[in-house]
């Protein structure tokens, strides 16, 4: 049975603090200047859920207008969508907002640059709005999950 959530703010202080980690910048640096012919490709975000444990969904944030969709990305994508949505969130002010959601339905990534099927699905204005879409998610994940 999931346990009771009042609020999706976060109980660890200390992790809402936390910056990206230095040593892992400096492995995928590392990784994308050892080699042109090794592709590789990283989410921003894997939204889980304790109770009942899975994942939620997969975000990716794109700055728009300067951010497109790599073929690995698609690859990616593509692959992990049986899992769970995939959410590629636009944004030009990471720190403030608006945002645009978009739903990833599916794409090719053979033609350059790689062509993308997604459904605009909502327009946040700020991050509030944003951190209460997730937690809708949360919710939405929760009551469609059973427990064994």
């Amino acid at each position: 049975m999931p346990l009771p959530r009042k609020s999706y703010r976060m109980i660890n202080k200390r992790k809402q603090f936390q910056k990206g980690s230095p040593s892992r910048d400096l492995f995928k640096r590392k990784h994308k200047n050892g080699s042109n012919d090794f592709y590789a490709s990283d989410l921003d975000l894997v939204l889980v859920s304790k109770s009942p444990p899975g994942i939620v969904a997969f975000i990716d944030y794109k700055t728009y207008p300067k951010d497109v969709v790599t073929f690995s990305e698609v690859l990616t994508y593509n692959a992990l969508s049986c899992i769970a949505p995939i959410y590629l969130i636009y944004g030009d002010d990471d720190a403030e907002g608006p945002f645009s959601v978009y739903l990833y339905k599916t794409g090719n990534w053979l033609p350059e640059p790689p062509k993308v099927e997604k459904d605009r699905i909502l327009h946040l204005v700020d991050w509030p709005d944003l951190l209460s879409w997730e937690g809708k998610l949360r919710d939405d994940y929760v009551k469609s999950t059973k427990v064994p």
